[in-house]
């Protein structure tokens, strides 16, 4: 289940980004136009026209595993990052095993332009499913929910998005939905400061 949320989750980011990143005012081709000769190929764009060319920024680069160490007050794994396009995660695992998924994701999306990011921020936060609740004094916006995975935190700042999701179970499984909020809250601020 939450591997689909997470596809879900990127899929509207993807669809949004790449929606978004049209330019105004810009029209299909009519196909009932004479054909225009094609430029050739050295001079084709390198990315097709629409497409979201930033590039993605290293997540795993935004924290360290000190401060993240610090922030949910127990102990991480060394930082897994990965890259897809324009965005990036981090892991940071649990050693002892509490938290299969991670005890710490951070997913950072470069999506172009302020107003695609806003755009995506938006339709995250505003999911009636998600039942999420406003966090002030993170980012320019921000968001959290609680799921029977982990908490939350949505961030937006400029072009980017940034989501970290944070589990401390303990042996028990048990959680602490006050302290995962403290602990994203913590971690995001730190994020948000080094995004450029």
């Amino acid at each position: 289940m939450r591997h689909a949320q997470a596809i879900g989750f990127v899929a509207i980011l993807a669809a949004v980004a790449v929606g978004c990143s049209k330019k105004e005012g810009e029209r299909k081709p009519d196909p009932a136009a004479p054909a225009q000769e094609k430029p050739a190929p050295a001079a084709e764009p390198a990315v097709p026209p629409g497409a979201v060319t930033a590039p993605a920024i290293d997540a795993c680069t935004l924290v360290s595993k000190a401060d993240v160490e610090a922030a949910s007050k127990g102990k991480v794994s060394d930082p897994k990052a990965d890259v897809a396009g324009n965005m990036a995660t981090c892991l940071f695992g649990d050693p002892d095993g509490n938290a299969p998924l991670g005890r710490v994701k951070l997913i950072a999306l470069n999506a172009g332009s302020a107003g695609a990011a806003k755009s995506i921020h938006d339709l995250v936060a505003n999911d009636p499913k998600d039942k999420r609740e406003a966090v002030a004094g993170v980012g320019e916006a921000a968001s959290l929910k609680n799921d029977e995975y982990a908490s939350h935190l949505s961030v937006l700042k400029g072009a980017y998005t940034l989501e970290v999701s944070v589990n401390l179970a303990d042996k028990s499984l048990k959680r602490d939905a006050g302290a995962e909020r403290a602990a994203a809250t913590e971690i995001a601020k730190k994020a948000v400061g080094k995004l450029p």
